[in-house]
């Protein structure tokens, strides 16, 4: 038995199959289903019930990723802390959803250059879809990531939540639309304008739909876009109408028009680091750079206005 097929397995716990540990540890499945039956000549003992949904753990199994976990972790933590030794420059890795980098992070990397000028800060975006990934195969060292409230979330033993703001929802209309006067928009006034969505990735994919169906109404959508600077596009030209986070309407085009939405919805901005990982010194210290640029943000929308007191945590 050793510690790598021990991580093999914890990858296929996590993942619930051989193809998505696979894809998590950037091995073949065929070399993972190998290593699988190795570890089950180790201890003697069937690993899985196979099933055409995938794989199950047995009781034997699960008791021993409880075990293993800790080891593979601390395995992983020593490597880590012996390579940063070994570096001739001190490092920050970020990874960040893309419309972060517009604002938050150069405020953020800003605020703390002034205190560590000598520490690099290296950024890269993340898999919307499982950002945690990047974190448990030490990729970066902290992690932007975004959280709508759809679904209840479990909380990573191995990782560490910090929110840091709310980003509210804000209409998006062509500037000479007849509601633009209005200081916010009712979302069911806007139920009979054709409706242009930004692209999610799957896990979020019905936001939209979801706020609409809230408000009362189910939109009809035109377009389904790639990037917010596209749908505002679209917009200035009179195509459409749109909602989207304050984060995601940075730089703002001057021919549209921006406004609070009723009911408020928001999404919560959050940084992700390891748990236990803590080899490196400078994550904190970014994590509060990050809180302080947070709350210079929090304070205003694209419109210049404050942000609505009493916010709803998101749908």
């Amino acid at each position: 038995m050793d510690l790598k097929k021990l991580r093999i397995l914890l990858a296929v716990a996590r993942t619930g199959s051989f193809t998505g540990a696979a894809d998590r540890i950037k091995l073949t499945q065929s070399a993972v289903s190998q290593q699988m039956a190795l570890l089950e000549q180790d201890v003697r003992e069937p690993l899985f019930e196979r099933s055409r949904r995938g794989v199950k753990l047995t009781p034997f199994a699960l008791e021993l990723c409880e075990r293993a976990e800790p080891l593979v972790a601390g395995m992983e933590n020593l490597g880590a802390a012996f390579r940063r030794r070994t570096d001739k420059a001190a490092v920050v890795r970020v990874g960040a959803f893309p419309t972060a980098g517009i604002e938050l992070l150069p405020k953020a990397i800003r605020l703390f250059r002034a205190s560590h000028p000598d520490v690099q800060v290296m950024m890269s975006n993340i898999n919307l879809e499982s950002p945690e990934i990047s974190l448990e195969t030490h990729d970066v060292d902290l992690i932007l990531s975004f959280d709508y409230g759809l679904e209840v979330k479990i909380p990573h033993p191995a990782i560490r939540r910090i929110e840091l703001f709310e980003d509210p929802f804000l209409a998006i209309l062509p500037a000479h639309h007849p509601l633009v006067g209005n200081k916010t928009i009712d979302l069911i006034d806007l139920a009979g304008e054709c409706w242009i969505f930004h692209r999610h990735p799957n896990s979020y994919r019905n936001v939209y739909p979801l706020i609409c169906s809230r408000a009362g109404f189910n939109p009809e959508v035109v377009f389904y876009v790639d990037d917010f600077q596209t749908l505002q596009g679209l917009i200035a030209e009179e195509i459409g109408v749109s909602i989207a986070p304050r984060l995601s309407i940075i730089p703002r085009r001057e021919d549209v028009a921006i406004l609070p939405i009723d009911p408020p919805v928001s999404r919560w901005i959050s940084a992700l680091t390891r748990e236990k990982a803590r080899e490196n010194d400078y994550v904190d210290e970014f994590v509060g750079a990050l809180e302080a640029a947070s709350k210079s943000m929090s304070a205003k929308d694209p419109t210049g206005r404050h942000a609505a007191d009493g916010m709803r945590r998101p749908v």
